[in-house]
């Protein structure tokens, strides 16, 4: 295996160049400080960005954009690392080995980053019946928590030692944060995701790896540092 990294500006890529597989990963991730009051926001956010984008405005476009790139999977997620918030971007392809496409390596990595760059907002909101459709989700998702005991009660002792202490956050955050959320509120977390937080690209698979770290940064518009 052979490692590099990237100096992008106002990010790195991470690479590892192996040939034990024939899929390449790609994760874009975020990182913070995890606020408690924010962290069911970013949640919703996750699940927003694998639902579309402006390019592809419902779900049924990007599985058809996926399903056209050879079903390639893009999702994202969040997750809490000690008092750090993680918020992940991730991507899975076929090694273009096995692709006899020579822009396919390309759309895949444009499709990963439309999907970061452009959410489906209009007006500084998100689109709503999207958002609608994520929040009832989010809402089943926090509700069934309570019908687990063994996770209900892990929570509520973490809870009881200490209420401050960021391994006591809800990731999805509480039913009562997520009415709270709208459709102009998700996309201000978005614009912080974006400005306020720490973001680097990890990439492992048999690529050409300077090739895919200079579409990375061709794509990539990330003009905070």
């Amino acid at each position: 295996m052979k490692y590099k990294t990237y100096n992008c500006n106002s990010f790195n890529v991470h690479t590892i160049k192996t040939d034990k597989f024939k899929t390449s990963h790609v994760e874009v991730i975020f990182r913070d400080i995890a606020n408690k009051d924010e962290m069911g926001a970013y949640s919703f956010l996750a699940d927003m960005l694998s639902q579309s984008s402006k390019t592809y405005p419902r779900k049924k476009d990007l599985i058809t954009r996926f399903e056209e790139l050879y079903k390639i999977i893009v999702y994202a997620t969040t997750l809490r690392v000690g008092n750090v918030l993680d918020f992940h971007v991730s991507l899975d392809f076929i090694n273009p080995d096995y692709i006899n496409d020579k822009n396919y390596v390309e759309e895949v990595i444009k499709t990963l980053f439309d999907i970061i760059e452009n959410p489906n907002v209009t007006n500084d909101e998100f689109d709503l019946k999207t958002f609608n459709i994520v929040k009832e989700r989010l809402r089943r998702e926090i509700n069934s928590l309570k019908e687990n005991p063994v996770k209900q009660s892990i929570k509520e002792a973490i809870k009881t030692m200490d209420s401050n202490s960021p391994t006591s956050y809800e990731i999805l955050g509480t039913i009562e944060e997520l009415e709270n959320i709208t459709p102009a509120k998700l996309y201000n977390a978005y614009k912080s995701l974006r400005k306020n937080f720490k973001v680097d690209v990890f990439l492992i698979g048999n690529l050409d790896m300077d090739n895919v770290a200079s579409l990375i940064k061709k794509y990539f518009k990330n003009r905070y540092i």
